[in-house]
C-alpha cells in the first residue's frame, strides 16, 4: 500500500481510501453522536394490545427509570415532583387507516379503557420538522386517558409518517398530571420513532461479515470533496463507478460510512442477491449496479422518504493485507463498505446518463 502526502491514493482499495480520507479530513463526526445519547428503551414487550394485521414498529417497556430526567416536565410548584415507575411504548402501522376514535374503541374493546370514557386531555398539533426526514410527521389527534389495566395514564394517537399512518400508545405509571403525561409521552414516542428509524436504516451485512472500525460521519462540502477524490483516485475503481460517485457526491450533504469484513470470499452475484432481498424488505429503490469482476461489485439504492442514497461496495481485500498463519496465507477476505449519503440527490440524472450511454 502506498500513500502520498496529498489526498491522492493508489492501489489501496475502496475501504482504505475512505478511511484515509477520514483521517486527513476535518468534519468527521463519530456515528454515535447521530443517535440518542441515552437509550431508554431497554426491555421488550409492552403487553399492550395490537390489532390483527398491524405491523409492529416498536413494542417495548422501559424497565429502569433511575436515570430518567423529568426536569423538563411542566409542574406545579405547590405539588410534589412527578414520579415515573414504568413506561410502556407501542407503535404500529395499522392494516387499515384509522383515527383517534377508532384507536380508543379498540383499546376499550380490549378492556384498557371504560366504555364512554372521556379523555383527561386532548391535543391536535403538527410537530416541528425533525432533523431526520422520515421521523418528521404530522400529528393527528392524540389524547391522554386513565388506563384501567394496568393502571396509569395512557397516551393514544397517530401520526402520518412519510405518507404512512402510525398508531402509538404510551402507558406511564407513576404520579403524573395529564399535561406531564402528554409531554413525557411525546418525548418517549419521538425517541422510539427515531430508534426504529435508525434500526431500519442501519446497514445489514450478509451472514459471516463482521463490523470493522468505528462508523463515522463526514459533513460539509470540503470534507465530502476529499472523500470523493480519494475514491476516484483508486485505480481499482472502474470509470463507471467513479462517474456515479462524482454525481451523487455533488448533491450530498453528509456521508455515513460503515465497513464490514468476511473471513471468506464472497462473489458479486452473492452480494447482489442478498441486497436485492434487503431492498424489497426495506423499500429501497434500485438505481444501478457495476460489476468490475466476479468478486467486485458496487450497488446504488435510493432510500425511501427522501433520505438520500445508499452505496454498497464489495471487493476482495488486497493480497498484501492478508495474514500469514503458520506459513499459510489466510483465505481471500471480502470487504463490504456502506456509504449512506444524505441530501436531495437526484438519481434520475444518473439514470438518464446511463440511458444515453446504452443508446450509443
Amino acid at each position: 500500500m502506498t500513500r502520498s502526502n496529498s489526498t491522492t491514493t493508489h492501489r489501496i482499495g475502496w475501504a482504505a481510501a475512505l478511511i484515509l480520507a477520514a483521517a486527513l479530513t476535518p468534519g468527521i463526526v463519530r456515528a454515535q453522536t447521530a443517535v440518542p445519547t441515552r437509550t431508554l428503551l431497554v426491555a421488550a414487550n409492552s403487553r399492550l394490545p395490537v390489532p390483527n394485521g398491524a405491523t409492529v414498529i416498536a413494542d417495548t417497556r422501559i424497565a429502569s427509570l433511575t436515570r430518567l430526567d423529568l426536569s423538563g416536565l411542566p409542574r406545579d410548584p405547590n405539588k410534589p415532583a412527578p414520579i415515573v415507575r414504568e413506561i410502556r411504548l407501542l407503535i404500529y402501522r395499522p392494516a387499515k387507516p384509522t383515527n383517534l376514535k377508532g384507536i380508543v374503541n379498540f383499546f376499550t374493546q380490549r378492556q384498557r379503557l371504560r366504555a364512554g370514557q372521556k379523555p383527561e386531555l386532548q391535543s391536535q398539533s403538527t410537530p416541528k420538522p425533525s432533523a431526520t426526514p422520515s421521523v418528521t410527521a404530522s400529528a393527528d389527534a392524540s389524547a391522554v386517558y386513565h388506563c384501567q389495566s394496568p393502571s396509569g395514564l395512557l397516551l393514544l394517537g397517530s401520526r402520518r409518517q412519510g405518507g404512512v399512518q402510525v398508531v402509538f400508545a404510551v402507558l406511564m405509571r407513576g404520579t403524573l398530571t395529564a399535561v406531564q403525561a402528554l409531554t413525557l409521552g411525546n418525548a418517549v414516542l419521538n425517541q422510539g420513532l427515531a430508534q426504529a428509524d435508525a434500526a431500519r436504516r442501519a446497514p445489514v451485512a450478509p451472514a459471516g461479515f463482521g463490523r470493522v472500525k468505528r462508523d463515522y460521519v463526514v459533513r460539509g462540502q470540503e470534507a465530502l470533496s476529499v472523500m470523493q477524490k480519494s475514491i476516484s483516485a483508486d485505480r481499482g475503481v472502474s470509470a463507471g463507478v467513479k462517474g456515479m460517485v462524482q454525481l451523487v457526491f455533488a448533491e450530498a450533504t453528509a456521508a455515513h460510512v460503515s465497513k464490514y469484513l468476511s473471513p471468506r470470499p464472497a462473489t458479486a452475484a452473492q452480494i447482489r442477491a442478498f441486497f436485492q432481498s434487503q431492498a424489497r424488505a426495506r423499500q429501497w429503490r434500485f438505481v444501478t449496479a457495476h460489476e468490475d469482476g466476479p468478486d467486485k461489485i458496487t450497488l446504488l439504492y435510493e432510500l425511501p422518504g427522501s433520505e438520500g442514497v445508499l452505496m454498497i461496495r464489495a471487493e476482495p481485500m488486497k493480497t498484501g493485507n492478508r495474514a500469514v498463519i503458520g506459513g499459510v496465507v489466510t483465505p481471500q477476505q471480502t470487504t463490504l463498505v456502506f456509504l449512506r449519503l444524505e441530501g436531495k440527490i437526484d438519481v434520475n440524472k444518473l439514470l438518464a446518463i446511463q440511458a444515453k450511454t446504452k443508446k450509443r
